[in-house]
């Protein structure tokens, strides 16, 4: 086994060992509420915010999903497992050129955003443009993605499907992961 396998490993196991932490304190409401907040208060110290779900990690020049106190609103208020689509087009409204544009240390850097096929094609494509972005083809990866799909959910939301094999198939489904790079310019 060479050493990428071994660390694509680790990382999935850890990546269930954190799910499990997070469902246990979804379902616990008050938990759930505390590490929503510190959550959000450690993205404004160690993160530029560009949305209310994305944040660029400049020591790595990395876009990352992340969930502000108006999205965290709207996670308690909404179903996005039932209401997948509605969550799509509340993604689909961020302007990454526009946001990112206005920090000007950032025009012109080459930024990367390692994500699944369905937020490139919906929002990276469609707002950068498929001319713009250099896919990293050998960090393509087939995992799955469920620390990113449980931080959209209310406890509400799990414990309605606890025992809904369906939610769970969602939940931990196998994705397309890949690195994605493009530069913004002054718009």
């Amino acid at each position: 086994m060479n050493v990428k396998k071994i660390y694509r490993k680790m990382k999935m196991i850890g990546t269930i060992i954190i799910s499990i932490i997070l469902i246990v304190m979804k379902l616990s409401f008050i938990l759930s509420a505390l590490i929503q907040l510190a959550e959000i208060g450690l993205c404004c110290v160690k993160r530029q915010k560009i949305t209310d779900s994305f944040v660029i990690n400049e020591k790595k020049n990395r876009i990352e999903q992340v969930i502000g106190k108006n999205m965290l609103i709207k996670v308690w208020k909404n179903d996005y497992y039932k209401n997948k689509y509605k969550l799509l087009e509340e993604l689909k409204k961020v302007d990454f050129k526009k946001a990112i544009s206005k920090n000007k240390k950032l025009i012109g850097k080459e930024l990367n955003c390692e994500t699944n096929l369905v937020i490139y094609k919906h929002v990276l494509e469609k707002q950068i443009g498929s001319k713009n972005i250099r896919v990293d083809e050998e960090s393509k990866i087939l995992t799955f993605q469920p620390i990113e799909k449980l931080l959209f959910m209310n406890g509400r939301v799990i414990w309605r499907n606890l025992f809904n094999v369906k939610f769970w198939r969602y939940i931990f489904r196998k994705e397309t992961i890949k690195k994605y790079y493009f530069t913004i310019e002054e718009s």
